[in-house]
């Protein structure tokens, strides 16, 4: 009887396993999405535009208990992404609730991330994008009308942007790249403890004030204080640098 026990439970644990890796996969009209949203606990994050009629959000479970499982609700035109946030015991106890998720989204599309932990990249996107990651790289592509990202610890790229933009990293390094001559706006980036890299198009009229506590600013662009187009480039310790594309 108790090889019998034991083999009952070994099949029950591998089926459980097996169920783990499957990704879950779900169609929406690419139509009917004007909003992207993520709440997840744990996991790697692609987003990429798509052309098709067809959006598609594919999900795979890495690890978490059994309560560990995504959910997607498309209302008024948002789309959401969410996984529970398991709690530990005493607060180092039990497994995260690890998901990684790939999507394919329409072009045009207003996105919203909000991760504890793991790498995020966005490749095509046109529209505005904020992010609140406890730690994980990001990686931003597209043209990005509007950006706000708040990340405790990793790097932060983001090319393309078009807009304005507040980004903060507690420890990490950020580039970004304007995508074409601004007109007016901010950008404000901060980072604690990284370097800072700010490329904009040469003829730029653009109105630069920088500040490291340890490290070396190099601002190609001179300041401008009558400029409509303003940013501000902040590390703790780490080198600045804003520079022309020619």
């Amino acid at each position: 009887m108790g090889f019998i026990k034991i083999l009952i439970y070994c099949c029950v644990t591998l089926c459980s396993l097996s169920a783990v890796a499957q990704p879950l996969s779900v169609e929406y009209k690419a139509s009917d999405i004007r909003g992207l949203g993520i709440d997840i606990q744990a996991g790697e994050i692609k987003i990429n535009a798509t052309e098709g009629p067809m959006a598609k959000v594919i999900a795979t479970k890495v690890k978490g208990p059994e309560s560990c499982l995504v959910k997607t609700n498309l209302k008024d035109s948002l789309l959401l992404i969410t996984a529970p946030r398991e709690k530990k015991l005493f607060g180092f106890f039990g497994q995260d609730c690890q998901i990684d998720v790939e999507i394919f989204a329409p072009k045009e599309i207003a996105v919203n991330i909000n991760v504890g932990g793991g790498n995020v990249k966005v490749n095509g996107i046109k529209g505005s994008l904020s992010a609140d990651l406890g730690a994980g790289n990001i990686d931003l592509k597209g043209e990005f009308l509007n950006v706000n990202i708040d990340n405790g610890a990793g790097n932060i790229s983001v090319e393309g942007l078009a807009g304005d933009a507040t980004i903060d990293a507690g420890a990490g390094n950020i580039d970004v790249a304007l995508s074409k001559v601004p007109t007016e706006g901010n950008l404000n980036v901060d980072a604690g403890t990284g370097n800072v890299t700010i490329v904009a198009p040469a003829d730029s009229n653009i109105d630069v004030t920088t500040s490291a506590g340890v490290g070396a600013t190099k601002n190609e662009f001179g300041s401008s204080p009558q400029a409509k187009y303003k940013i501000s480039a902040d590390s703790g310790v780490g080198n600045i640098a804003i520079r022309k594309k020619f």
